[in-house]
């Protein structure tokens, strides 16, 4: 009986994670866009402003009063202005299209990482292009990606989404599960990873 009610409390412990994971995925996918957005409009203005001051150095360089090295040092920083911008602009079309993504989904995965795994946990934690690039996983019927060395994972379809803020809740229905019974879970707590203690 003991056993029993400790894997339905540790089931609703990982559902109430899996919720907290994807809500999470959609706040950063917000505040990068937020952030994108915000760097758009600085880029225009530095654009603006970089672009003025090379047409003053130009006019100044036709009385004498500027060198040519003057000039081009000017027009550099035009180019590096508007690069910025263009980076910014990039990244609001990645934001934008990573959070329309994972609203208009109808399943979610949940990947339980191990002691170990810190790296991995890291790499999640960053804005990166490509998360998964070099991680072994593998896609079950939802084509949610799996962690093949994860502790845990959870195929989730969305039953409930809830709108908080600059937060959506997803609340979801586990369609698979796998997990280890023998390995440890990777805590974080307190600003640093941490292990399991106790005596059972």
């Amino acid at each position: 009986m003991r056993e029993a009610q400790a894997v339905v409390e540790g089931a609703s412990a990982d559902i109430d994670n899996a919720m907290r994971s994807a809500a999470q995925n959609v706040g950063i996918s917000w505040a990068n866009l937020v952030v994108a957005r915000a760097s758009i409009r600085a880029g225009r203005l530095e654009v603006s402003a970089a672009r003025l001051a090379f047409e003053g150095v130009q006019e100044e360089a036709k009385v004498g009063a500027r060198t040519t090295l003057d000039v081009l040092d000017a027009e550099q920083e035009v180019l590096d202005a508007r690069q910025k911008l263009v980076v910014a602009q990039r990244d609001e079309y990645v934001s934008a299209y990573s959070l329309r993504a994972f609203l208009s989904t109808q399943a979610f995965a949940v990947n339980i990482l191990r002691a170990g795994q810190e790296e991995i946990s890291d790499r999640f934690a960053r804005a990166l292009k490509d998360k998964w690039s070099g991680i072994d996983y593998e896609l079950w019927d939802s084509g949610c990606p799996i962690l093949t060395a994860a502790l845990a994972s959870f195929e989730c379809k969305i039953r409930h989404t809830y709108h908080g803020g600059d937060h959506v809740i997803f609340v979801g229905e586990v369609l698979r599960l796998r997990h280890d019974p023998e390995g440890q879970p990777l805590l974080f707590h307190g600003g640093k990873y941490r292990g399991v203690t106790g005596d059972g």
